[in-house]
């Protein structure tokens, strides 16, 4: 029931901004923008909301402790997952698609060496990395919708992520 009406809402969604993006095209979509926003967005929440009583995301000391949980261990098969499907997605013609292709598979290989030992510090680093995606991924939107307005304080907004 409710995976229909998320995949309901995104098929709404992805096809209103596709009809209003339509004139402009380029090799980054802007529908996969906002899978990818909406995607750093949900992991983050989620293991925040998953880990956020856990001790050891707060205090530096617990970190090292080797304590495998169910939900670090759910949690990292649905990053590895993720970073499998985020390869499937990448497209050839992208300009930076060998350095997304490297970070993607280096991502993996890091999550897999640090799952037996150092999976607490693991977790922190991609809830770190999903939290610095997101204003990222606002950014180059903004981007993407000032190429087609023009409006002066996106584009004073837009200097400031990338600055």
């Amino acid at each position: 029931m409710f995976y229909n009406l998320f995949c309901g809402f995104y098929h709404y969604g992805a096809t209103k901004l596709k009809n209003y993006f339509s004139s402009y095209t380029q090799d980054e979509s802007v529908i996969d923008k906002c899978f990818l926003l909406t995607e750093h967005v949900v992991f983050f929440t989620g293991g925040l909301l998953t880990f956020y009583d856990q001790k050891w995301l707060w205090d530096i000391t617990q970190m090292w402790v080797s304590d495998l949980t169910y939900s670090i261990y759910i949690y990292y098969y649905l990053y590895i997952v993720r970073y499998l499907v985020q390869i499937k997605m990448l497209k050839v013609c992208q300009k930076d698609y060998n350095t997304m292709m490297s970070h993607h598979f280096m991502t993996i290989m890091l999550l897999g060496l640090s799952f037996k030992q150092y999976h607490r510090i693991g977790t922190i680093i991609a809830l770190t990395h999903d939290l610095t995606d997101i204003p990222l991924l606002i950014a180059k939107l903004l981007h993407h919708y000032n190429l087609k307005n023009e409006y002066k304080c996106i584009d004073n907004i837009i200097y400031c992520y990338f600055f």
